[in-house]
């Protein structure tokens, strides 16, 4: 059984469509058609209309990846501040809770007294 390969995007379509316009193009007026004149004339209509968006489809994209990049880029900048701010805060709040060590002594230093006196030896 013979395979007829279909294209599956729209650049496929598109060379598929321009490739047909040239084989209509080169057929003289004594060669038969391999297409009904309707669906020739559809053709000649709507082809340039299809190019048309299917570049500007990939001039969007273009730009619309680039915006995405920079987005990013930002989220990322913008992440890091924010990270910094809580460890900041957090270490400015956290003396003041008791949830960190301070300079206080231990409690197990505070049984025994320490002296002013220099060390026996």
């Amino acid at each position: 059984m013979p395979f007829r390969f279909l294209p599956r995007t729209d650049n496929g379509h598109l060379e598929a469509l321009e490739t047909a316009q040239r084989k209509l193009d080169s057929l003289s007026a004594a060669e038969p058609r391999f297409v009904s004149p309707a669906t020739e004339a559809r053709l000649r209509e709507r082809l340039p209309q299809f190019r048309e968006e299917v570049t500007g489809r990939d001039e969007v994209v273009g730009q619309q990846t680039n915006a995405t990049s920079a987005a990013k880029r930002k989220k990322q900048e913008l992440r890091l501040y924010v990270r910094h701010f809580f460890q900041a805060l957090n270490m400015a709040i956290a003396p003041t809770t008791g949830s960190m060590p301070t300079n206080k002594p231990c409690p197990t230093s505070a049984a025994r007294p320490i002296s002013s006196a220099s060390p026996r030896r």
